[in-house]
């Protein structure tokens, strides 16, 4: 029996992690780890930006669905653009946005 409660994640954690878990076989144990504490901590901006990255570095290329969350995460987040990069090229956000 299991005495520790794993705190829910908010809805940007929940994203965050389902995708990080998605690519855990390309991303390595110790990344996926880090960006699960990472939003169980509630820092949600630190796990968003080491999943960027490191699909990115690993050359990760999400699907469209996937490409579309990450974007609209980074945007409601205010993740500044420039720190907004995706394999191969990236999103650009709308020129609402500008």
């Amino acid at each position: 029996m299991r005495f520790f409660h794993r705190r829910q994640y908010s809805r940007y954690g929940e994203a965050i992690v389902e995708i990080a878990e998605r690519h855990r076989d390309r991303l390595g144990p110790q990344i996926t780890d880090d960006i699960e504490v990472d939003c169980r901590h509630g820092e949600e901006e630190i796990a968003f930006e080491l999943l960027i990255e490191m699909l990115y570095e690993e050359e990760i290329e999400s699907p469209p669905d996937e490409r579309r969350v990450l974007q609209e995460l980074g945007e409601q987040m205010e993740i500044p653009e420039e720190n907004m990069f995706f394999w191969p090229e990236p999103i650009k956000r709308s020129a609402q946005e500008s």
